[in-house]
């Protein structure tokens, strides 16, 4: 009941009473998690040159790093060269579809994890299925305002970053 209260009001976390310590820590680094998803690797690869400059422009302007693709074919290179904690990956791509791109890096070892937002002109419905098929975790259909943009990528780096926390740390151990 005040854990629902607390989140009607816009809490960001809630401890019930008695609070204990270790859990008080866990939340703090998930609440800090959260602000340092401002700035973090993206990877975007999208052929349009203006669509490249667009979101190269925002996302900067976000805080984020940003290394853009606009060769499908050196995105092998790429995710190994910059090892993003996002990627935004158009669908409709020369010689290749994002589709298959996607397909590719859930068999690459260290990137499995990644999240991976689409970006496509297509129906939503029909966007939403495919993206999902070939290991996406969400998308974006275009023309994209820099609001959604921002938003999506740092909830998406939010929850990355605390899957990769818990994976990472034994809360017994530390």
């Amino acid at each position: 009941h005040d854990q629902g209260e607390a989140i009607a009001c816009g809490a960001d976390g809630f401890l019930p009473s008695p609070v204990d310590p270790s859990t008080l820590f866990r939340k703090f680094r998930i609440l800090l998690g959260r602000r340092r998803a401002a700035s973090g690797r993206v990877l975007a690869v999208e052929d349009d040159p203006s669509q490249a400059a667009f979101l190269e422009s925002t996302l900067e302007a976000g805080g984020y790093q940003v290394r853009m693709v606009t060769e499908p074919m050196a995105f092998e290179r790429e995710i190994h060269a910059f090892r993003p904690e996002l990627i935004l990956m158009d669908v409709l791509l020369p010689g290749v579809s994002g589709y298959d791109l996607v397909r590719f890096l859930r068999q690459e070892e260290g990137f499995s994890t990644v999240p991976v937002v689409f970006l496509t002109t297509e129906g939503r419905r029909k966007a939403q299925i495919r993206g999902a098929e070939a290991g996406g975790d969400d998308y974006l259909v275009k023309p994209v305002t820099p609001e959604d943009l921002l938003t999506t990528v740092k909830s998406r780096l939010i929850r990355y970053r605390s899957l990769q926390e818990m994976m990472d740390r034994d809360e017994l151990t530390g």
